[in-house]
């Protein structure tokens, strides 16, 4: 993937901070209430749509029918390691001022992607650093892959988790076949209903190129309290493109934000100028 702060293309639900609505799926939010401008999202509540899999579960099934009907469990793969249990510090340990919201981000990284480590860093520096959401308030699961892809694939799985125990980010390798978001969502709503999240705090849910950019002066934890205090459930931004000075998709860099290495803000095919816009 090249270039910054970009919609994904498949469909999915990225770059979607989300409001619980006790415990709750990471899925579909409810009309817009209020508006911020940004590297956007969407913001809202979610209901409890389908259940979850079993708490400190390590592994995921897929179950199919073989040609006599009878269920046939296909297994897809494994959490590397012991099952770990996401434990957040009590709010008042977390840095917080009194009228922040709690915000938790979520993301996943593929080592297939020869440039997830680069925007894994400036993904953490833009939350943790920028946007000022605690690090001990962000999950990550690392997808290494399986096989040959596993193989091919291990530096940089041992770079992201370098970056990510650097950094003291809850972290987890899946070794396997790539995730549904619907399975990932599940194991992540289990961390979260564990660790006492409830209907008062927000999730942001995004992919690494996407950044949730709150109105100038305020953080994210700090704009989402004041969309608590206006009583709002659901925020709306606008998607912002940035791309390289020379006005293409580089690849990224991962020193620096993703604002400093991609200063242009557009929309691509829309700004001009420069090869590959």
């Amino acid at each position: 993937r090249r270039g910054g702060a970009r919609e994904r293309g498949d469909g999915g639900p990225g770059g979607v901070p989300s409001r619980i609505d006790g415990v709750s799926t990471l899925g579909t939010g409810h009309p817009a209430d209020a508006s911020a401008s940004g590297d956007g999202a969407t913001t809202g509540k979610t209901t409890r749509d389908d259940p979850g899999s079993g708490a400190g579960s390590s592994a995921f099934t897929s179950t199919r029918l073989s040609r006599g009907g009878a269920p046939l469990s296909i297994k897809r793969g494994r959490f590397r390691g012991h099952a770990k249990t996401f434990r957040p510090p009590d709010r008042e340990l977390s840095g917080l001022n009194a009228t922040d919201a709690r915000v938790f981000v979520l993301a996943g990284a593929a080592a297939s992607d020869p440039e997830a480590p680069a925007l894994l860093d400036q993904f953490l520096t833009h939350y943790v650093d920028v946007a000022k959401v605690p690090a001990s308030h962000v999950m990550v699961v690392v997808h290494a892959g399986e096989g040959a892809e596993g193989a091919e694939g291990a530096d940089a799985v041992d770079a992201m988790v370098s970056t990510l125990r650097a950094r003291r980010v809850f972290h987890e390798v899946w070794e396997g076949e790539a995730l549904l978001f619907s399975a990932v969502a599940h194991h992540w709503e289990n961390h979260l209903a564990n660790a006492g999240v409830d209907e008062e705090d927000w999730i942001v849910v995004a992919d690494l190129d996407e950044h949730v950019t709150p109105p100038p002066g305020q953080t994210v934890p700090s704009f989402l309290g004041s969309v608590d205090e206006m009583g709002y459930s659901l925020v709306r931004g606008a998607w912002v493109d940035r791309v390289a000075e020379s006005g293409e998709l580089v690849e990224a860099s991962g020193v620096g934000s993703m604002s400093d290495a991609f200063p242009l803000r557009c929309s691509v095919g829309a700004c001009g100028g420069g090869a590959g816009v």
